[in-house]
């Protein structure tokens, strides 16, 4: 049985779109958002999470920045949220074991020929994302 630490190389060697390629529902919808993201022109991805303070339930918020307005993409259960940050944070080589702090990392997607930086920020609920497309093509 491996521990953690021989582990985590494995991890850092996948490329993102490997990651990605997995068929497992959350690489799906993060392979499906990133594609709209690009189709429907949106210079920023924001993900964070919502409590809906009635029924004490955690909800993501996912929205778009297109020509500097925010719009709203989608709003998806709690049950989702741990498995997309996650894979988000594995794409973006981000450490994910830190919940505190901000981070800060660039990872490239060949599926949609572009460059994308992500931004990690804690928030009184859990963790926000920021996705900003860099450029959409690669060499």
């Amino acid at each position: 049985m491996m521990n953690v630490q021989q582990l985590m190389p494995v991890a850092r060697t996948r490329l993102p779109d490997e990651i990605l390629a997995e068929r497992t529902y959350d690489s799906i919808f993060l392979s499906e958002m990133f594609e709209d993201a690009q189709t429907s022109g949106a210079s920023d991805i924001y993900l964070r999470q919502h409590k809906d303070h009635e029924t004490w339930k955690m909800s993501l918020v996912i929205e778009f920045s297109i020509h500097g307005e925010k719009h709203i993409y989608k709003v998806e259960e709690g049950a989702l949220i741990a498995d997309l940050f996650n894979r988000l944070k594995r794409i973006s080589r981000c450490n994910l074991a830190t919940v505190e702090d901000c981070q800060d990392k660039a990872f490239e997607l060949a599926s949609t020929k572009s460059r994308y930086r992500l931004s990690l920020m804690p928030t009184a609920f859990g963790e926000a994302f920021v996705i900003r497309q860099i450029s959409s093509e690669l060499p």
